[in-house]
């Protein structure tokens, strides 16, 4: 094992609680930590919540400096990753920019969607389950609303870093932010031995597990070990999400888990 974690800055409590599963998954001694100077060298994977997703972005990348001592080492390693929500949402090229000037990175390998839901990226389209994303329950989004499923007009400008696309068969550009094609899983493996040490991987949390399997190509998924009580504690499930096909799904998941274990439960209610 390095002496110093892997470090992982998520935008969002939610994305760095699911980095961080990951890394438990694999065995990793694991913190998520809501401080941006947090230097912790007794754990294998440090996910820093730096709460930008909201954050306009000049005010993410303002923000993003108060981390960059502690990620410093990581970057030198090579063993930054910069999660990103899986639909593009938030300031991303504000924040990769930020950091590939300041950490010295020639080029930004941005990674996003989740095939296992149905988000895929051909061509440089978004799509969920084949409809474009400007399409789907994203275009009501509080806060992003998707007004488009081109990954170039997702991400917005940038100042000083060129956004590219790039599909499995081109040439990958050497600089800037390039925003790649994803349809599988595997694609997410592809992608990640094209990580050099002057690439910032970024993307969702299925391009860091990919990534992840590179960096500690010995790990293996364990099997948590979870309390034997846990059925007889009573449960809360909160879900963020307003799209109505995730909603019916973690509908149909507390059905079929209130029924395996025997428990009476009242429905979703609205905001």
């Amino acid at each position: 094992m390095p002496s110093s974690p892997i470090v992982v800055l998520a935008d969002d409590l939610t994305g760095a609680c699911e980095i961080a599963a990951i890394g438990m998954r694999y065995g990793l001694r694991s913190a998520v930590s809501v401080d941006l100077q947090h230097d912790c060298e007794d754990v294998d994977l440090l996910v820093i919540d730096t709460e930008t997703r909201l954050d306009s972005p000049a005010f993410a990348a303002a923000r993003l400096q108060g981390c960059l001592a502690a990620i410093e080492h990581a970057a030198q390693q090579g063993r930054l990753f910069k999660k990103t929500d899986s639909t593009l949402r938030g300031p991303i090229a504000a924040e990769v920019t930020l950091l590939a000037d300041k950490l010295g990175y020639e080029r930004v390998l941005l990674a996003a969607g989740n095939p296992q839901l149905g988000r895929t990226i051909n061509k440089g389209y978004y799509r969920i389950y084949g409809k474009p994303l400007h399409e789907t329950d994203f275009a009501r989004d509080l806060h992003h609303p998707a007004h488009s499923a081109w990954i170039i007009n997702l991400l917005g400008a940038t100042t000083s870093m060129r956004i590219h696309r790039c599909s499995k068969d081109e040439a990958i550009p050497k600089e800037g932010i390039v925003a790649v094609d994803v349809s599988s899983t595997e694609d997410f493996t592809f992608w990640s031995h094209h990580v050099s040490e002057q690439t910032l991987p970024a993307g969702s949390a299925a391009f860091f597990e990919a990534i992840l399997k590179m960096w500690r190509p010995t790990a293996s998924q364990i099997n948590p070990v979870l309390p034997d009580d846990i059925p007889e504690r009573p449960l809360m499930l909160l879900s963020g999400t307003t799209a109505s096909t995730q909603i019916q799904g973690l509908r149909q998941l507390r059905d079929q888990s209130a029924s395996a274990i025997g428990l009476r439960v009242d429905d979703f209610a609205s905001t």
